[in-house]
C-alpha cells in the first residue's frame, strides 16, 4: 500500500520555503521557562526515552513543547507525530495548548492540525481502519454497550456452559454474569491469551471461558462491532501476522510520546512498540505512584520495566524525572510524599517503586498556615467546614472546592444531602443518580406505557431484582399520568399502546421506540422541559441510550413479529442492567458549573487540580481486584508481576496518592468513622481541623481566579455547518443537545453507496490482489448494507437497494480505467481559525490527464443549478480552501459527481469556482461557525419541506408554531 497521505503532502504542498526555529526561539514565547529537566523532556528527541512525571511537575507543558520542537525545529510533519492520553478531556487540552503555544511563534506549518492527538483507543483504531482489510466501518462499544452486548447474548455465549444453575459455574444472576464476564473477557484479550492456552490450564472455569471468548468474538465480528479491548488486540493481530501491513504503518509514524504510560496495559505496549520500531522515538510519560487502573486491565510494570524492555530490544532508554511541584503547598507534598513513604515497596527482593520524588516550586513564596488537616466527624460536619471557607472566602468561588470518594454513590450521598441542606449546591455527574431526573423518568413512563408489560400480563416478573425495574417504571408512568398538564400524553399514549396491541404478524406501525419518544415531545410536561437545557441535555442522552438498545437489540420499527418480545428486551434487559448498575449523569462541561461544590471520585479527579481538596473514604475497607489476576496470571506473556498479597496496599496508597495530590492550597482528610490502618500514621502527622486557626487559614490562603476552559470546538463541515444552515433548532437539539437521530432510509442509500465506492478506491490504494471486478463489489456492498442493518439504520426495500448499488456500478464500469490515478479518498482537511478548528472530508483525490481532481460524490440525479447545486458548489469551494492553506497549491479541477446518471459526462459536473467566490464562501462559513459559538439557535426562517418531514422533532414543532399562531 501507498503511504497516501505523504503522497498528498508532496503532490499539494507546493515546495513553500520556511525558515527553521531554534528550541530558544519557542523557550523566549513561554511565559515560564523549562527547568533543566523540563528541557531534557523537550530536547531529547531521538531513541527511547522515559519521563517519569510527578503530580504538578508541568508534564503537559513539556509535552507540548516537546511536539513544537519537533515540528518548528526538526521539521517533522505533523501528520508522522504521534500524541496519546488517557482521556478525551486531557486530549482535547493537549490540543488546545498546542495551539495556544504554536499562535505565538512565527511560521508555524498550516498543516499543525494534521497531529494525531487523542487517546490510545482512538488512534489504534486510526491504524486499524486504515490497514486492516476487513475492519474499516466497525463500530466501537464503550463499556456500556460491551455490558449490553454481553447481556443481550449471555444465554447465547454461556449456552451449555451453566453447572449448578450458574453462569460458568460462578455468577447466578444474569446482571453478575454479565459483569463479571466482560472483565474476564476483557482481560483474555489485554494479555493476549488465546482458548488453546485457557484450556491447556487444566481450571474448569478456564476451560469453560475459553467456549465463552470463542463465542464472543465471533459473535462481535458478526455484529461489526468491536469493544475497546478488541480493537487493539485485533491491531497487534495485523501487526503480527502481517508484515507488509506493519511496514505501511510504521512507516507513516516517526515520533511518538505516550502519557499517562503508568495506565497501559500488556497489548497497548505491544502495538506501540511495534509501531514505533526501528527507530523507537518514543517518549513514555507517566507516574508509577499514580497507576490507577488495574482494574481496567492496566499493569504498572510498563513503565517500571520500559528500561528493560527497550535492551531487550537493543536499544537504550534514558530516564528524565520531573520532580519539581508547581501546584502544590509544601506542607501539602509532605503529606502525601510521607503517606507513600509509609509503605515498603520492596517485595521479595524486588522494588516495585521507581526512584522518584516530589519537591516544592523554590521560586515561590508559600503562606505559612496549616495547609494539610484531618477532619473526623459527620457529613454535617464536613458539611459546616466546607460552608465556612465558602462563606468566609476562603476561594474565589464554591467550584474551587472538590470532594473526592473512592464511590460518590456509596460514599458522598450523605455529604451531598448535608451540603444542600445547607444551600450548597453540588455537581455530581459520578453519583449514578441520572435515572432520578424527572424528566428521564417522565421519558420513562413514555416508554413503560408504549412498551411495558400491562398490570395483568402472566409474563410481568413478580418477584426479584427484575420485577424491581419493572415496579420503577410503573411508578415513573404512574407519576407522569398524575401531572397537571399530562391529559393530552395521556391519552395519546393510551392510543399508540392500542395500535401496538392490535398488531398482526406482517402488520407495523412504521415507528421505532425511539420515533414514539419523539412524538410524545409535542405533548406537555415533555415539550416544556425542552426548553431547560439541562433537562433537554438529560433527554438528550437518554435517546442515544435507547438508540444502542434498539441497535444491539433490533427493534428498528415495532411490528407484530416482535411486540411480546419488546418489553423482556427493554425492561427485562436494557433498563434492568442500566436500573440495577446505576447510569451516570452527562458530563457536558469541562468543568463544573460556578456556584457548585464539585463531588467526584478519585478516578474522575485525576488530572485536575483544585484550590481546596477534601479527601473522602478513608475508613472504607480497603480492597482490590486480585482474582483474576491470580487465575490468569500464569498465562500472561510475561507472566504475573507484583505479589498477590501486596497489591491491596500498593493500588490503595496509589489511588489517595492521586487524591492528595490534587489539592493546590489546602487538603483536608475526612473520615465519618475509624480510619483504615494505611491511613493511621498519616493522620497522627496531621493536625486536626478543632485544633487550627481557621483565621489564619483563611487569611493566608491564595485566592485562584476563575479561569473557564476555553477549549477550541471542531466543526465539521457536514455536521455542524450545513446543519445548522439547514436547520438552526435541529442543530441545537441534535448538536448541543445531544439527540440521537432516528435514520430513515435516505440515510442508508446514500452512506451505503459512498461507503462501497470508497472500497472500490481503497482496493487500488492497498494493492490487494483479488481482481477488481462487479462480484467483488458486490460483496463490498453487502458487508456494508449488513453492518448499517444491524446498527439499526432503517434498511431499504428490495427495489432501492438494487438501485443503491446500480450507482456503485455506473461509477465502476464509467470510470474503470481511471482507477489507476486515485490519489487518496476520505481525505480529512482541517483549518485553524481563531476561536474554532474548520473540519471537512473530501471524497477523492486523483490525477487525471496530469491535472489534480478532487471529487465529492452525490448519490442521486444530476444537478447544475439550484440552491442545493449551490450549497454542493459552496462545499467544494471550501474544501478547495482547505487544501490550499494546509499544503499551499490548490488542486486544478472541483468535480461534482452525480453516480445517479448512467453515462459519465453527465456525472461529472465540473464546478467553476473563482478565487473571489471562495473567498465570499470561506466568509459565509465564517459566518456560520460565528453564530454556532455564540449559540443563536433561534429558529429564523423555516427549513425546505423535506427537511423538516424527515426530521424527528417535527411533531414538536408543529404544536411548537400552532401555539404561537403559525
Amino acid at each position: 500500500m501507498r503511504n497516501p497521505f505523504g503522497l498528498i503532502y508532496v503532490v499539494l504542498r507546493g515546495g513553500r520555503h520556511r525558515v527553521p526555529l531554534t528550541v530558544a526561539d519557542i523557550y523566549a514565547t513561554l511565559e515560564s521557562p523549562p527547568n533543566p529537566r523540563q528541557r531534557d523532556a523537550i530536547e531529547l528527541l531521538d531513541g527511547p526515552l522515559r519521563i517519569i512525571a510527578g503530580p504538578g511537575s508541568g508534564k503537559t507543558h513539556a509535552l507540548v513543547v516537546r511536539t513544537l520542537n519537533l515540528v518548528c525545529c526538526r521539521g517533522i510533519p505533523p501528520g508522522r507525530i504521534v500524541l496519546v492520553t488517557f482521556t478525551e478531556r486531557a486530549a482535547r487540552e493537549l490540543q488546545d495548548r498546542i495551539r495556544l503555544y504554536a499562535n505565538r511563534l512565527p511560521g508555524v506549518p498550516k498543516q499543525l492540525a494534521e497531529l494525531n492527538v487523542g487517546t490510545i483507543h482512538w488512534f489504534c483504531g486510526v491504524v486499524l481502519r486504515r490497514h486492516h482489510p476487513t475492519l474499516r466501518r466497525y463500530e466501537p462499544l464503550d463499556a456500556l454497550g460491551q455490558k449490553l452486548f454481553i447481556h443481550r447474548r449471555l444465554n447465547e455465549i454461556c449456552e451449555d456452559l451453566r453447572p449448578g444453575g450458574q453462569y460458568l459455574g460462578r455468577w447466578r444472576s444474569k446482571s453478575s454474569g454479565v459483569q463479571g464476564l466482560a472483565a474476564w473477557l476483557t482481560k483474555i484479550t489485554e494479555e493476549t491469551i488465546t482458548s488453546a492456552q485457557l484450556r491447556a490450564s487444566g481450571d474448569p472455569f478456564l476451560d469453560m471461558l475459553a467456549t465463552a471468548y470463542e463465542r464472543y468474538r465471533t459473535a462481535l465480528t458478526e455484529s461489526g462491532y468491536l469493544d475497546f479491548s478488541a480493537i487493539l488486540r485485533e491491531l497487534y493481530d495485523l501487526l503480527v501476522n502481517d508484515h507488509a501491513a506493519l511496514q505501511t504503518a510504521q512507516a507513516e509514524y516517526s515520533h511518538f510520546m505516550i502519557d499517562e504510560y503508568q495506565d497501559t496495559n500488556y497489548v497497548q505496549e505491544e502495538v506501540l512498540l511495534r509501531l514505533a520500531a526501528p527507530n523507537y522515538n518514543i517518549a513514555v510519560v507517566g507516574d508509577d505512584d499514580q497507576s490507577l487502573y488495574r482494574f481496567r486491565g492496566a499493569t504498572v510494570r510498563n513503565i517500571l520495566e520500559f528500561g528493560d524492555r527497550l535492551r531487550a530490544l537493543g536499544r537504550q532508554s534514558r530516564t528524565v524525572p520531573l520532580e519539581v511541584n508547581y501546584r502544590s503547598h509544601p506542607l501539602v507534598i509532605q503529606a502525601y510524599r510521607d503517606f507513600m513513604s509509609d509503605c515498603n515497596w520492596v517485595a521479595e527482593g524486588n522494588p516495585f517503586r521507581a526512584a522518584h520524588d516530589v519537591v516544592p516550586d523554590p521560586t515561590k513564596q508559600f503562606g505559612n498556615y496549616a495547609a494539610a488537616v484531618g477532619l473526623s466527624g459527620t457529613p454535617a460536619a464536613l458539611a459546616d467546614l466546607v460552608q465556612l471557607l465558602i462563606q468566609r472566602r476562603a476561594v474565589q468561588d464554591a467550584s474551587q472546592v472538590a470532594l473526592l470518594f473512592y464511590s460518590v454513590a456509596s460514599d458522598g450521598r450523605e455529604t451531598i444531602t448535608a451540603l444542600r441542606q445547607r444551600g450548597i449546591e453540588c455537581y455530581a455527574p459520578r453519583a449514578g443518580r441520572f435515572l432520578d431526573h424527572e424528566e428521564v423518568r417522565h421519558a420513562v413512563g413514555v416508554l413503560w406505557a408504549i412498551g411495558g408489560f400491562s398490570d395483568d400480563d402472566p409474563e410481568r416478573p413478580v418477584s426479584g431484582p427484575v420485577s424491581e425495574t419493572c415496579d420503577w417504571a410503573s411508578t415513573c408512568l404512574a407519576h407522569l399520568r398524575r401531572h397537571a398538564q399530562a391529559a393530552d400524553l395521556s391519552a395519546w399514549l393510551d392510543a399508540r399502546r392500542r395500535d401496538i396491541d392490535a398488531l398482526q404478524r406482517g402488520q407495523d406501525i412504521s415507528a421505532s421506540l425511539l420515533d414514539l419518544l419523539y412524538q410524545a415531545l409535542r405533548y406537555d410536561p415533555l415539550r416544556t422541559v425542552l426548553g431547560d437545557p439541562i433537562a433537554a441535555t438529560n433527554l438528550g442522552y437518554l435517546t442515544s441510550l435507547l438508540r444502542v438498545f434498539q441497535q444491539q437489540f433490533g427493534f428498528h420499527v415495532i411490528h407484530g413479529g416482535n411486540k411480546q418480545y419488546l418489553p423482556w428486551a427493554l425492561w427485562t434487559s436494557f433498563f434492568y442492567l442500566l436500573h440495577s448498575t446505576g447510569v451516570d449523569d452527562v458530563e457536558k462541561e469541562e468543568s463544573a458549573p460556578l456556584g457548585m461544590v464539585q463531588v467526584m471520585t478519585i478516578h474522575q479527579a485525576k488530572g485536575l487540580e483544585f484550590p481546596v481538596v477534601v479527601v473522602g473514604s478513608i475508613d472504607r475497607t480497603a480492597r482490590a481486584s486480585k482474582e483474576i489476576d491470580q487465575l490468569l496470571g500464569p498465562l500472561y506473556p510475561r507472566g504475573a508481576f507484583e505479589p498477590t498479597q501486596r497489591v491491596t496496599e500498593f493500588d490503595w496508597r496509589r489511588l489517595f496518592y492521586v487524591g492528595f495530590s490534587r489539592a493546590q492550597h489546602l487538603l483536608i482528610t475526612y473520615s465519618d468513622g475509624a480510619p483504615y490502618r494505611f491511613f493511621r500514621p498519616m493522620l497522627q502527622r496531621l493536625p486536626r481541623c478543632g485544633g487550627v486557626n481557621w483565621d489564619d487559614i483563611v487569611r493566608l490562603v491564595p485566592r485562584e481566579p476563575i479561569v473557564p476552559p476555553k477549549q477550541k470546538p471542531i466543526l465539521s463541515l457536514t455536521g455542524h455547518i450545513n446543519v445548522y444552515r439547514r436547520c438552526t433548532r435541529q442543530y441545537e437539539f441534535f448538536n448541543e443537545d445531544g439527540f440521537a437521530p432516528s435514520f430513515a432510509a435516505q440515510v442508508f442509500f446514500g452512506t451505503v453507496v459512498h461507503q462501497t465506492i470508497e472500497d472500490i478506491h481503497r482496493h487500488v490504494l492497498d494493492g490487494r490482489p483479488e481482481p477488481l471486478e462487479e462480484a467483488l463489489i458486490d460483496q463490498y456492498f453487502q458487508r456494508n448494507s449488513e453492518l448499517l442493518r444491524r446498527r439499526g439504520i432503517h434498511p431499504l426495500a428490495p427495489n432501492q437497494r438494487e438501485e443503491a448499488k446500480a450507482h456503485v456500478l455506473r461509477y465502476f464500469n464509467a470510470n474503470r480505467d481511471r482507477l489507476r490515478n486515485v490519489i487518496d479518498t476520505e481525505v480529512e482537511v482541517m483549518l485553524e481559525q481563531d476561536r474554532y478548528v474548520l473540519d471537512g472530508r473530501v471524497d477523492l483525490i486523483r490525477s487525471d490527464d496530469g491535472a489534480l481532481e478532487m471529487v465529492d460524490f452525490k448519490a442521486q440525479r444530476r444537478l447544475d443549478q439550484g440552491a442545493e447545486f449551490d450549497a454542493y458548489s459552496d462545499q467544494l469551494a471550501l474544501y478547495w480552501h482547505l487544501l490550499e492553506e494546509r499544503y499551499g497549491k490548490r488542486p486544478d479541477r472541483a468535480i461534482l459527481y452525480y453516480t445517479g446518471e448512467e453515462q459519465v459526462d453527465q456525472a461529472r459536473v465540473m464546478v467553476d469556482l473563482s478565487r473571489a467566490d471562495i473567498r465570499d464562501v470561506v466568509q459565509r462559513f465564517d459566518g456560520t461557525a460565528q453564530l454556532i459559538l455564540a449559540r443563536q439557535f433561534e429558529l429564523r426562517h423555516y427549513p425546505p419541506r423535506d427537511t423538516c418531514r424527515a426530521c424527528d422533532f417535527k411533531h414538536y414543532c408543529r404544536r411548537a408554531e400552532a401555539d404561537v399562531g403559525h
